[in-house]
């Protein structure tokens, strides 16, 4: 379970903040709006999080983390999906906050930190460790990974990239 919920740090924290920075300039190049406008995108995905928490508490509490955190990682990575055909700022903003941000609240800090808590009673200071050091190892891996796509080919190959490499981690990881 602390790889579980290792992979779902990794992942949550890989395909929204980590990555973030790397989108930025890129975005508002191509929409012509400001870099302060998608800058805000962290500040959103925490608010949207902080309301879909008691949502996700409800779900968690009747035993449901496993199936919550499949659909919640699905739902990011068809979010990124989407969000790499966006034609419009207003496009990209409506996919990052009602799919994309809804998706890692689902499967991100609160429901992996629920599984290790409920998974283990000795040693539950290890577990919770490991699992919060996949929102470490991302925040290293990810903005690399996606600035070596972006200079590649562009920022819409890195979104749809991370959203195939999402749903096909995950799928395994926390399926059913």
């Amino acid at each position: 379970m602390a790889a579980v919920a290792f992979v779902a740090q990794f992942l949550a924290m890989g395909v929204t903040f980590s990555i973030i920075g790397n989108l930025v300039g890129p975005i508002s190049r191509e929409f012509g709006v400001s870099r302060a406008s998608v800058g805000v995108a962290p500040g959103v995905s925490i608010l949207i999080m902080g309301i879909a928490g008691p949502f996700v508490g409800r779900f968690l509490d009747r035993g449901w983390a496993r199936r919550m955190m499949t659909a919640g990682s699905m739902l990011t990575g068809i979010g990124l999906i989407l969000a790499s055909y966006s034609n419009a700022m207003w496009q990209l903003a409506v996919v990052f906050v009602f799919v994309i941000c809804v998706g890692v609240a689902m499967f991100g800090m609160l429901p992996s930190m629920s599984l290790v808590t409920n998974w283990f009673e000795h040693r539950r200071g290890l577990a919770l460790g490991i699992a919060v050091a996949g929102a470490t190892v991302a925040s290293w891996v990810a903005p690399a990974l996606a600035q070596w796509i972006i200079d590649d080919s562009d920022w819409r190959n890195a979104l749809l990239y991370f959203g195939i490499a999402t749903c096909l981690i995950s799928l395994p990881g926390f399926g059913t």
